[in-house]
């Protein structure tokens, strides 16, 4: 007998742009099973009272044009226990995940050229998995091409007392 994942299904939301490839993401994701998207809107700062009332387990935002994930996003990974990132260039080709595990740790990856197929894998990820999905498992072990594997170190700014 297989033991169910009381969490199942894992709850989504999409606050990446253009919202063209929001609105398609959102088409792909509403047929697959084990996923929900809980809300597609493309301003995360909006999203505050959505992160009060539901745990969700991903957030999707689009990469800066330096590369980089939102500072919003980092904020929300960083307080939310369960939630992991992926932050995907406009064009959807190039993604950066920051994967929460149970243990808090975030690992981080970059993926060039990633699929749909990819992507589904990995947003079928929760951080009380035991295994990580297969496409990024493979990166870890072999960090090959033009992907990258670490461990996530948010940037520390220094503050003024």
């Amino acid at each position: 007998m297989s033991e169910t994942n009381p969490r199942s299904p894992h709850l989504i939301v999409l606050a990446n742009e253009p919202r063209m490839m929001r609105d398609m993401l959102a088409r792909a994701l509403d047929g697959t099973p084990g996923l929900i998207v809980v809300d597609h809107c493309a301003a995360l700062e909006n999203l505050s009272d959505l992160f009060q009332q539901v745990q969700l387990d991903w957030l999707v935002v689009t990469l800066n044009t330096d590369g980089e994930i939102a500072l919003d996003a980092q904020i929300y990974l960083r307080r939310t226990p369960t939630l992991s990132v992926v932050a995907l260039s406009p064009d959807g080709a190039r993604a950066e995940v920051l994967l929460k595990d149970a243990a808090q740790v975030v690992l981080s990856f970059s993926l060039i050229e990633i699929t749909l197929t990819a992507l589904v894998s990995i947003l079928r990820y929760k951080w009380d998995d035991h295994q990580l999905p297969p496409v990024l498992t493979t990166l870890r072990a072999f960090q090959v091409g033009s992907h990258r594997h670490s461990i996530y170190r948010p940037h520390c700014r220094a503050t003024k007392s």
